[in-house]
């Protein structure tokens, strides 16, 4: 049964069997999608720890493109030589550095930044070098965040994903 109802965006009116159904048309309906995905963003920009790992996101990311380290060793786990060299090896078949920094490959953590809830863990086992690869953008955008790769195996929850890293790579050290 079609009941009228009114757009949030364009105050137009429209029909529809969907109770809940808040916008007339597709655009409207991108424009509203946007609209709480920008609210939604500067909320989460006002939280501390979600403040510290997209800093530190962009931090890496920006010293890399400009060849010099930008941090200092007792927040990140390594040298911008040791990550450096690392990524060097981890380009999949194929690409070269100057891909990455083409942004056509990205920066991939195995076990996913946004798992992290604890901020020591988040540089020791996040920024750990065992837990960056490089994936080209589609192949990062489809795994998202929604499973961790430890070894060979893939994990869905972060603390069998947590166990098996700290199983295969040992201790870990972070000052």
């Amino acid at each position: 049964m079609n009941k009228e109802h009114i757009c949030i965006i364009c105050n137009n009116k429209f029909n529809t069997n969907t109770p809940n159904k808040q916008v007339c048309s597709v655009n409207c309906g991108k424009i509203h999608y946007n609209n709480k995905a920008k609210k939604y963003q500067k909320l989460r920009r006002q939280e501390p720890f979600y403040k510290l790992k997209d800093n530190t996101t962009h931090l890496v990311y920006s010293s890399l493109r400009n060849n010099k380290q930008q941090w200092k060793k007792r927040k990140l786990p390594f040298t911008y030589e040791e990550l450096y060299k690392h990524l060097k090896n981890e380009l999949p078949k194929g690409y070269l550095w100057n891909d990455y920094l083409k942004a056509e490959l990205q920066l991939e953590h195995k076990i996913p930044i946004s798992w992290f809830k604890d901020k020591d863990l988040f540089f020791s086992i996040g920024w750990n070098l065992a837990n960056l690869t490089l994936l080209t953008k589609e192949e990062n955008w489809i795994k998202n965040n929604k499973y961790a790769v430890v070894g060979n195996e893939i994990f869905l929850s972060y603390q069998d994903a947590e166990q098996e890293f700290i199983k295969l790579y040992g201790g870990l050290k972070h000052e």
